[in-house]
C-alpha cells in the first residue's frame, strides 16, 4: 500500500477537484497508514466525510458487512443520482 501511494502521480489537491459527495470509511483496527490516508482525503473533498468503524480493519466490507453496508446504503440514499 505504501509503495503504491508513493508512486501515485496524484496529490491531495487533485482529489479536492472531485465534487461528488464522498463518504470515507476506515476501520479502527486497520493499519494506521490507511486510516491516515482516509483522514487526509476527508479534509480535501469539498463534500467529504469520514466515519470510523469500530472493530473493523482494512477488509471491513468482507469481514464486517453488517457494519459497512448500512453506511453505504445511507450515503446513497442521502445523495440520489441525478437523472437527466
Amino acid at each position: 500500500e505504501l509503495r503504491a501511494m508513493l508512486r501515485s502521480p496524484y496529490t491531495l489537491r487533485d482529489y479536492g477537484a472531485i465534487c461528488s459527495p464522498v463518504r470515507l470509511l476506515a476501520g479502527t483496527v486497520g493499519r494506521a497508514t490507511a486510516r491516515r490516508v482516509a483522514e487526509l482525503l476527508a479534509t480535501v473533498f469539498p463534500d467529504g466525510s469520514l466515519q470510523l468503524v469500530a472493530g473493523a480493519g482494512h477488509m471491513a466490507p468482507v469481514t464486517h458487512p453488517q457494519l459497512i453496508n448500512p453506511r453505504i446504503a445511507a450515503h446513497l440514499a442521502a445523495h440520489p443520482a441525478v437523472r437527466s
